[in-house]
């Protein structure tokens, strides 16, 4: 087991690693759409933007592990509202491709620093 970091996603403000990597899976920390080198979300971007953002963590990570979007197995998608949906969607799509894991989407009554998206992953590295 070890962890996997690096400079092109946000750095952790918390007891946490970016990543772990185990037995061929990496397991990500939830991201949120914080710009490597900031410490809070931007409250302007909309919810499509913020999940360009915090999707893009979560790729820097995998491929900091030697990955790419097609190792990803699963992606959890965390939304402060559901009516967001379509936006973020269409976003996921968008940077996704032809790449589709397995997804989870679930309405939270708030996120951390007051994000509207926030994303989380699995995938297959090593």
């Amino acid at each position: 087991m070890h962890h996997i970091s690096t400079p092109h996603a946000p750095t952790p403000l918390g007891h946490y690693a970016q990543a772990i990597a185990h037995n061929g899976l990496l397991f990500i920390s939830t991201q949120l759409p914080i710009a490597p080198g900031s410490t809070t979300p931007d409250p302007a971007l909309t919810p499509g933007a913020q999940a360009e953002l915090a999707l893009g963590n979560v790729l820097a990570i995998v491929r900091a592990a030697g990955g790419s979007p097609a190792a990803i197995l699963r992606v959890t998608i965390y939304l402060a509202d559901i009516a967001a949906w379509p936006e973020v969607n269409a976003a996921y799509a968008r940077i996704m491709a032809d790449a589709k894991p397995a997804r989870g989407v679930i309405q939270v009554a708030g996120l951390h620093h007051g994000a509207k998206v926030a994303m989380e992953a699995i995938a297959a590295v090593g």
